[in-house]
């Protein structure tokens, strides 16, 4: 919301890196961590970050952590994967390609 960023997480015990690869993509995009809590459930633990972003030149500041977070918590697809969704056509084994 607007400059505010609010950031909940839920990882096992064993993923705790997690949070603090988090707080290093925070810091590395000039976000300001406000707070940071964490509850411990069973074999879960819940992390709430609420943060400040600073003012963008380009305006697009909250879209870029917010698309660099999912990037590291959900993963992106490969360079190769992404590549191959570029070309629109089916390379055929047919052809004879002599040079």
């Amino acid at each position: 919301m607007g400059s505010a960023l609010e950031i909940v997480l839920t990882c096992g015990l064993d993923n705790q890196f997690v949070f603090y690869e988090i707080i290093k993509i925070l810091h590395e995009e000039g976000v300001e961590v406000v707070s940071a809590n964490f509850q411990a459930l069973g074999d879960s633990i819940f992390h709430i970050v609420h943060a400040q972003m600073k003012e963008s030149a380009d305006g697009f500041g909250a879209a870029k952590v917010t698309e660099r977070l999912d990037r590291f918590i959900n993963g992106s697809k490969s360079e190769l994967e992404l590549d191959s969704e570029l070309w629109d056509f089916a390379i055929c084994p047919d052809i004879n390609w002599e040079f």
